[in-house]
């Protein structure tokens, strides 16, 4: 057989196997065996790797550093919530200015925003304009609102509610809660009682003023 014959031979055999079909790679249909933990934890999961709907075996995180510094939150994210009952009854006198709530507040996250939401259980009128002020540690302190007079002596509640924003300190601070008047003279009361109870009427147990604050990213 000469040269050329065994060229052309090995062509012609090359050109039918192309024409024929690929073999298609069979399905996988068994479950993967002798996987452990350091098979995994010897590799990196490459950047294309998504959770997925099925990825849900690793539940709720209990355990950790979450407040690591290299974690970013979104803005809007509560990092802190911190809560103040008060259920002491207390007579009021006149004044020009006096402090209701002294809460202290461990501020985490430097420029974070402070919102305050509140709750006051009184009775009794006496005064139609007053000044709520609240103030966290060397802060300017933000107005809130004023009282309510509704020319009768029953129970009721009034509202606060404030936000505290641009303060770039951390850590634990005393956040105030004042009435007060803006000219700082004349003898006022926004009510005539703090947290209500029997004493005020034999329906009532010990009521109870509550105030939430909550820090949010911003």
């Amino acid at each position: 057989m000469t040269r050329a014959r065994i060229l052309a031979d090995y062509v012609s055999s090359g050109d039918e196997l192309a024409d024929k079909a690929p073999l298609a790679s069979p399905a996988f249909t068994g479950t993967p065996t002798g996987i452990t933990a350091a098979h995994l934890e010897a590799g990196v999961l490459p950047a294309d790797v998504t959770g997925g709907s099925g990825l849900t075996a690793l539940g709720t995180v209990t355990a950790g550093n979450l407040s690591n510094t290299a974690i970013v939150y979104p803005a809007g994210h509560i990092v802190n919530v911190t809560n103040r009952i008060n259920g002491t009854r207390e007579v009021l006198t006149d004044f020009s200015s006096r402090v209701f709530e002294t809460i202290s507040v461990n501020k985490l996250v430097a420029g974070s925003t402070l919102i305050i939401i509140g709750n006051l259980s009184i009775a009794g009128d006496h005064t139609g304009y007053l000044q709520q002020g609240w103030k966290y540690g060397s802060g300017t302190e933000v107005l809130a609102q004023t009282t309510q007079y509704n020319g009768n002596a029953y129970g009721r509640s009034l509202s606060t509610q404030a936000v505290i924003t641009g303060d770039t300190t951390t850590g634990t601070q005393n956040l105030v809660f004042r009435y007060y008047t803006a000219t700082g003279t004349g003898t006022h009361r926004p009510f005539l009682v703090y947290n209500i109870n029997a004493t005020d009427d034999s329906r009532l147990g010990q009521t109870n003023s509550v105030f939430t604050i909550f820090e949010v990213l911003t």
